[in-house]
């Protein structure tokens, strides 16, 4: 059975389902969720790629099934959303900290460690590329960010993510909604699609 591959966008207006059964730049829309909701983050379960979690306005919402369908796990809203090992760790809007080993049973937790990442973001290779997105343009780096020139391509960037297996290549989600990907480390750039709210958080997962 061909592989296909599913990149999920969570926006300020609900969660987007884009799949890709062959070359990894040719993306169909195929599903929607969770309308009328701001999802900010968006978690696929590194053990089963049909599992995945979004944390949308009314709560953390779950899809056993690749995205066909969500229900709601935790009626609560949330600010992060994390895999710590197999288990699910939530910080809520009011701040307590919940974790979940099957996703369904909540208890509170102790907070885990806050992450030092940031927006910049650093594709492997000869040498690393540092790319720095901005309220403009973004800006890329080739000496660890000593010296920065800016890209044309996407603008206010709000997300940067490595699709797996395709090391050269980086996807943008921007907040006028246009999704964009670089085959070359972020040196030059194409727009994939557009027409869609603020790109909050996007996620792979490959399912056979």
């Amino acid at each position: 059975m061909a592989e296909v591959k599913i990149l999920y966008l969570a926006t300020a207006d609900g969660l987007h389902q884009l799949a890709n059964p062959g070359k990894s730049n040719r993306w169909r829309r195929v599903g929607v969720a969770l309308e009328g909701q701001d999802v900010g983050v968006i978690r696929p379960s590194p053990n089963d790629p049909l599992l995945v979690y979004a944390a949308a306005t009314d709560g953390i919402f779950r899809t056993t099934n690749g995205g066909a369908s969500w229900e709601a796990v935790l009626p609560q809203p949330v600010a992060t959303l994390v895999f710590d090992d197999s288990d699910l760790v939530a910080t809520t809007v009011a701040g307590e900290t919940l974790r979940s080993g099957d996703g369904e049973s909540w208890e509170p937790s102790a907070p885990i460690a806050a992450s030092t990442e940031h927006k910049n973001f650093t594709l492997a290779g000869l040498p690393p590329a540092l790319l720095i997105p901005s309220s403009g343009v973004l800006m890329r780096s080739e000496d660890g960010g000593a010296t920065t020139i800016p890209v044309e391509g996407p603008r206010a960037v709000q997300v940067l993510v490595n699709p797996p297996r395709f090391q050269d290549y980086v996807y943008a989600g921007t907040e006028a909604g246009e999704l964009w990907l670089s085959k070359d480390r972020g040196a030059t750039w194409a727009r994939l699609e557009d027409g869609f709210a603020a790109i909050r958080d996007l996620a792979f997962a490959r399912v056979q």
